[in-house]
């Protein structure tokens, strides 16, 4: 059964590890105006070894593009021309998808995570994540799409108090459900994702601090299932070749070949990051016998 493997998440100190990335990161943000350092060693070695680790993933589990060529060839070649489109013609609907995407994706895994590590415990508290993660999602869209509400002190008031709330209701179930110290951790990262949108304006701010959590749960993840099933051989070569691609991808995104935002130098790495979205939405459904089994063998 899934819920009996040593999913690596589960561990205290990776758990730890993703707390004290997101304290740093909240910390440096906080007292620096200096942020390009800090964006690009995110962006470098979290950010997008992360997008590009559902490659390796989907060269593993190639035989789905016969057994499901809808979901796996025929929708994503439609998306494809559908973004292409949207980035060179209506470039700001793009980033709006985009957004929507990053949010769902990053909630589904926290969910995951919880629902893996809380086993029996996790039904109550996943229903409420839930609900935080819809609402408090629209709260940190919302002012990036409405510019002029950005600095109303009533909006910032109700954000705040909501973040106040949702602390409450966790450490109330936290004590009511008598969790250990390492699944009361679970349970908080999960929430963290989205508070440093109460520390910054800056958008990029925000998701660099809330998401990193999210990029080392995934890297563990998908690092576990490739350290299993590939050859040693295999496995060097896709290092070589994630450290080329995040390589170029933050030098890309950082602007180092093109200042203009629809420039196929962003585009590229924006598309890898999009199908990532897609693809991870399929590529963890147990539902899919090729993926139980890998899974399960990966994490005995």
């Amino acid at each position: 059964m899934v819920n009996q493997l040593k999913i690596p998440t589960n561990s205290l100190i990776n758990i730890l590890v993703g707390i004290g990335i997101f304290t740093i990161l909240i910390l440096y943000f906080s007292f620096t105006d200096d942020d390009k350092f800090i964006q690009i060693v995110v962006t470098l070695l979290l950010a997008e070894p992360h997008f590009f680790l559902t490659v390796p993933l989907l060269i593993l589990y190639r035989e789905l593009f016969k057994e499901d060529k809808i979901v796996f060839i025929y929708l994503p070649v439609l998306l494809l021309f559908f973004l292409v489109y949207l980035f060179y013609f209506n470039v700001n609907l793009f980033y709006i998808i985009f957004l929507l995407s990053n949010l769902f994706h990053v909630n589904r895994q926290s969910q995951g995570v919880v629902k893996l590590c809380l086993k029996e415990k996790s039904t109550k508290y996943s229903q409420y994540l839930w609900l935080y993660y819809v609402f408090f999602s629209i709260l940190f869209i919302f002012p990036h799409l409405l510019a002029s509400i950005k600095d109303n002190i009533e909006y910032k008031i109700i954000v705040s108090l909501f973040a106040i709330i949702s602390f409450l209701i966790i450490s109330r179930y936290l004590k009511n459900e008598k969790l250990n110290f390492k699944e009361k951790c679970i349970s908080f990262s999960g929430l963290l994702i989205f508070w440093p949108a109460l520390f910054f304006e800056n958008f990029i701010y925000a998701m660099g601090a809330g998401i990193s959590i999210h990029y080392l749960q995934y890297i563990m993840l998908a690092g576990k299932i490739i350290s299993k099933q590939f050859q040693k051989i295999n496995i060097l070569w896709i290092l070589i070749i994630i450290i080329s691609y995040a390589t170029f991808s933050t030098l890309a995104l950082s602007g180092s070949f093109s200042i203009n935002k629809n420039s196929i130098f962003i585009l590229i790495p924006t598309l890898v990051q999009m199908f990532h979205f897609y693809y991870d939405s399929f590529i963890w459904k147990m539902s899919y016998l090729k993926v139980r089994n890998t899974i399960q063998s990966s994490f005995v």
